[in-house]
Parts: C-alpha cells; structure tokens; sequence
C-alpha cells in the first residue's frame, strides 16, 4: 500500500438522481412515518447563548448533538420512482409531532408545527426549508438548507434525505429579537421516512433488480470484481464551493470542496447506515501542490459521513439495485460539494481509524470560523507571486469498514489538478481541470509529471 495513502488520512447537486428505467411506469409513495434528525450546532448555541429542549432533553454545552423527532402520519411529502428506482421528489411537507423551546436572552419561544418541504426553483438546487409555528403564529419559514441530497428504496418502501447547513431566516432571527442571528448556521437536518404506495404503477410487480448500463465500465474501471464489496471514488467534480477565507490566529485561509462520486465495483452490496449506524463511509479531502521538485500536502478537511446512496451509473458498470442504506454492486453515488462543505455535518478525523474504517460518533468541538472543518489552505501557499509555477491537485478519499475488511482500500482515493486564481483581497477561488484519476492517491501525480520520482510501497 501506498504510505502516502495512510498519512494523508491523518494530514488526506442534488443532479437527476434517477437509474434508467424509461420502460417503467411512474410510481408515487407517501411518507407515513419515520425519524427526523436534526443535528445541533451546540458550540454556536453556547457562544449566541440559545438553548434548545425537546421533551426533557435540553442542548447545552460546546459539542454537537442531536435532537430526534418523530414524523407523523399526517405528512405529505411523496417520492415518484421509474419502478423501484427513484427519480424525484413530487412535492408535500414532513411533518414533526414534538415541539421544540428555545431560550435566549431570558424569554422562551415554543416551535411548534414543524414541517418540511422541498423547494425547486427554475436554475437553482432544490432546497430543504423548515417551517414552524412560534409561539402559536402562523407557521413560517424558520430555516433554509441550499443543499439536499434524496435516496429510495422500494422494498420496505423508504426514503432518506440529507440536507446542509441549517441557515437561519431573516423571520425567524426577527421573530427571536436577534436579527443578528440571520444567515447563522443552526446544525443541519436529515430524515429516513417510511413510505406507502399513493397512485401510478402497481409496486409489486417491480423486479427486483434494477438494470442499468451494459455492464464493463468507463475511464479504466474494471467493474464486477469478484472480491466483494469495492469502493472507490468515481469522479471528482466542481463547481468547488469556496466560503469566505478567514483568518485563524493572525494567519489567512481559505477553503474548497470538490463533488465526489463514490462506485461499488465489487460484487457484494456495501452497507450505508445514516447516522444512527456506523457501517458507512467517511469522505477526506486533501490538496497538494507540486513545485520546484518538492511535492506537499497543504490543506486537509474533516470527514463527512455517509447518509444514503442515491442510486446512479456513473462508474459505467451498469446500476444493478436501488439506493438508500445500500450501495450495490455497478450502482454510484454522488456527494455534492455544497454537503461535503456542510460544518455542521463533518466530523473529526480522531474518531475513525484510517486502516480498518472502524469508528464511532459523538458530539463535534465547536468553530468559529468559516473555515473551519473545511478544507482549509494557507493563502502563502495559494498566492501565486509566492508559488510560481506550482501545480494544485485536489484528492477525495473513502473510507469503509467492510472494503477495509476485505483489504479492497488501497485504491480508495483519486485525484484531479486544480487551477487556482486571486478573486480579490484576501481571497481565492479553484476549479477543478483535466479528468479524475480514477483509484490513484494524489501523490502518485509527482512521478506522472517528474519520471526521476522513486516510489516504494509500504503496507501498514
């Protein structure tokens, strides 16, 4: 194995989301039932001095955690399936039947009524908003999440959600009399939902395999090795999201994430919990920059944790089943930049080892900054008057216990050059060019481009 593979562990749009399935006629399902997650941000509580309490379970302190409710019957929200593959959410509201009380600045405020909706809108990403009631008013609009990413699986019928960032609304921060609130952050939100049938084709005479591409692979991948579960990052893909640089102790920088698309191209299905299971992946990001001969590591991010598979064919192996907690053989898997880039929702490195995929979870410290977390980069390593010359690699990395098991996770990380431009005092922007090198760590990159590199790998 590649050493680089291992230290870069410790230093590594929501598009159609549908597998074709044209021949089937479409099919709505209803959610009946379910969980709704709500990961809270508690270091932001604690500095704005805001509590949340649920029942008898009050936020405090520093960590992150999480508030569950319970989705009551009389929700709305539908997913339309092509057969048992999904291909879009149809409209509707989640409905929440616990209220929640927030405290701040010495008066309480009851959250009632809670409901979630997707909204669409002409040339945008579809957006998650949160509506309650306060204090007996009309429900409004009290959150918006930019990013959601849906998965399905017809058999029990389930669908999952993942969102990013909660960011408070401009109502919501006034009715609170904390106008400065608006835009903060408040955790972010994820629900699975139990589903009932509610019109179009007949479920039961679905297959029970979906179909897909012819099955062989694209861009050098060998697909349907017989080695069990495989997973690798298919593509690395922009636009990179690019938060305000910050400064941390006197020291500016900035910070990026890429869109990754993991591929099972194994034989076995590959187990995805959401976030009350630990047997799922965790995505790092890393960028190195070559120059002057010397190849180095300078920005590393947290780890996002796996949610649900939304089933797609971008590996070219030919999709062979639905998504939700599942990944199957051929079937792929896109991470958008925007919920890669989601701080409420990316853990530390320190609770996952890197060799085994093993881990755990628990409350996150808190940040500050909008850089923290993220994939954070010194601007003296960005600015070009200081690094002439240079070449930038961005390298996305999975990590999963039952590949580790297998000993399938040394081609977990691939790699694709970035061009770095100024964009302003004190700020940078990249894109990703060129192809994505499939199942190839960055630093394999120093020999592509120099042929005198000596490389040696050394399994741990």
């Amino acid at each position: 194995m590649l050493l680089a593979k291992r230290v870069a562990w410790c230093c590594s749009f929501v598009a159609v989301l549908a597998i074709s399935a044209n021949s089937q006629a479409e099919t709505a399902w209803t959610a009946v039932s379910g969980e709704l997650v709500w990961n809270v941000n508690g270091g932001f509580l604690a500095r704005q001095g805001i509590q949340l309490q649920s029942g008898t379970h009050a936020i405090s302190g520093d960590l992150d955690q999480e508030i569950r409710l319970e989705i009551t019957d009389e929700s709305s929200m539908t997913v339309v399936s092509q057969g048992p593959a999904f291909d879009h959410l149809a409209g509707g509201a989640l409905n929440a039947s616990e209220s929640i009380l927030l405290t701040t600045d010495g008066k309480t405020f009851e959250l009632s009524k809670l409901s979630i909706r997707i909204r669409a809108e002409l040339g945008k990403e579809q957006a998650m908003i949160v509506a309650a009631s306060v204090d007996g008013s009309q429900p409004f609009d009290i959150l918006v999440h930019d990013y959601v990413k849906p998965g399905f699986v017809p058999e029990p019928a389930t669908f999952y959600l993942e969102a990013s960032d909660a960011i408070i609304s401009r109502d919501f921060a006034i009715r609170l009399d904390r106008p400065e609130l608006e835009g903060k952050t408040l955790g972010a939100f994820g629900f699975f939902a139990h589903a009932a049938w509610s019109g179009g084709d007949d479920p039961s005479a679905f297959p029970v395999e979906i179909g897909g591409a012819p099955r062989g692979g694209n861009n050098g991948t060998v697909c349907d090795k017989p080695v069990g579960q495989d997973l690798i990052i298919g593509e690395l893909y922009g636009s990179l999201q690019n938060p305000s640089s910050a400064q941390v102790n006197g020291i500016w920088y900035d910070s990026f994430s890429v869109g990754t698309t993991s591929c099972n191209i194994g034989d076995t299905v590959l187990t995805w919990q959401g976030s009350s299971g630990t047997v799922h992946p965790v995505i790092g990001q890393n960028i190195f920059r070559m120059m002057d001969g010397r190849f180095e590591q300078i920005g590393q991010s947290w780890l996002k944790h796996g949610f649900t598979v939304a089933a797609g064919n971008a590996c070219g192996c030919g999709c062979t089943g639905p998504g939700g907690p599942t990944l199957h053989p051929g079937c792929s898997d896109p991470y958008g930049a925007g919920l890669n880039n989601s701080q409420n929702s990316i853990k530390p490195k320190f609770r996952v080892n890197p060799t085994t995929g093993v881990h755990f979870h628990g409350g996150n410290p808190g940040f500050t900054s909008s850089v923290s977390r993220r994939l954070m980069v010194r601007h003296t390593d960005l600015d070009p008057a200081l690094n002439p010359g240079a070449q930038y690699f961005i390298e996305g990395q999975y990590v999963h216990e039952e590949d580790a098991a297998l000993e399938n996770d040394n081609n977990n990380a691939s790699y694709r050059p970035l061009t770095i431009s100024s964009a302003g005092a004190n700020e940078y922007t990249a894109d990703v060019t060129g192809t994505t090198f499939r199942e190839t760590s960055a630093i394999r990159a120093w020999k592509a481009a120099d042929p005198s590199v000596v490389e040696t790998d050394v399994e741990i």
